[in-house]
């Protein structure tokens, strides 16, 4: 397998409850992909703009989802599938 770079937008169903957020899908190449487990997350700063990153597990790769705190943007970054 090998990582490829997506950088597209998303429409993620997630989950935000305190300082927490659950993805439980979000929508690529028209099909829903149901997400598995969040296995990492970070922050990263893009000028004034604050992004999530997350890599999570889903039904038959990795990915790499970000989300735009300030213009509430998903983008799917990379992904690993098989």
């Amino acid at each position: 397998m090998s990582i490829t770079v997506i950088k597209q937008k998303i429409d993620v169903c997630a989950i935000f409850k305190k300082n927490f957020v659950s993805i439980k899908w979000f929508e690529w190449k028209g099909q829903q992909i149901e997400v598995n487990k969040i296995t990492h997350k970070w922050y990263t700063k893009d000028g004034q703009n604050k992004i999530l990153h997350l890599a999570v597990t889903g039904e038959n790769g990795y990915y790499e989802i970000s989300y735009n705190i300030n213009t509430f943007e998903w983008i799917l970054e990379k992904t690993e599938v098989e």
